[in-house]
């Protein structure tokens, strides 16, 4: 699989920012602590595609050793090359284990849509549907965020584990259904944050 491979990659990537010179780290800490808030977006990748999102938009307020932030808006997404619709709002932490280690814990309510959503039957036919999935998880997340001056922050969680709850509720716009298009319809709509590589970028205050 090839997000098992990207995982591979940044870990080996994870261990050697966390060796880099002990001077040029303590910078980090102490941007961290002097800043007020940052403002993210972020792009991810999992199994399931690229979500291309410009929103929604994290406000973090940082600290030397927890972060606290909001999630919150909506934005459009890519996944498996069908347009989704993402709404999104959450509560989340960062506990930094050193100077840009660090694990999240969240709590997040997402709402994907999309009236485009389409597979094929047993016969070969298209089916679409108008689909609506609600996800609530708990996420936790192994990462890394640095700071610079005179302002700029960027971070990547690397490994993201997710105790979803989700209902998907789906409505045939065109095409004829059968177990085949059912059984695909429950499948890749089946969202979580597990398995995703987040990269978050923004600017500090």
């Amino acid at each position: 699989m090839l997000i098992k491979s990207i995982h591979i990659i940044v870990l080996v990537v994870v261990i050697m920012l966390n060796n880099t010179d002990a001077t040029l780290s303590a910078d980090f800490v102490s941007n961290r602590k002097n800043d007020l808030f940052i403002i993210f977006s972020t792009n991810e990748v999992n199994d399931r595609g690229l979500y291309s999102k410009t929103t929604p938009l994290r406000i973090e307020i940082p600290g030397e050793t927890w972060s606290f932030g909001l999630e919150i808006g909506s934005s459009g997404a890519n996944i498996q090359g069908l347009p989704f619709k993402i709404n999104s709002q959450g509560l989340y932490s960062r506990w930094f284990q050193g100077d840009t280690l660090n694990i999240l814990i969240g709590l997040m309510n997402r709402k994907f849509s999309s009236n485009e959503w389409f597979t094929y039957n047993a016969s070969s036919s298209r089916v679409t549907y108008n689909v609506k999935t609600e996800i609530n998880e708990l996420t936790l997340a192994l990462g890394n965020q640095w700071i610079f001056p005179p302002g700029y922050s960027f971070g990547v969680d690397w490994i993201m584990w997710s105790l979803p709850s989700s209902k998907t509720t789906s409505t045939v716009i065109s095409g004829t259904t059968d177990s085949t298009s059912d059984a695909k319809l429950k499948k890749y709509t089946k969202l979580s944050s597990a398995g995703t590589l987040r990269f978050y970028y923004g600017f500090s205050f």
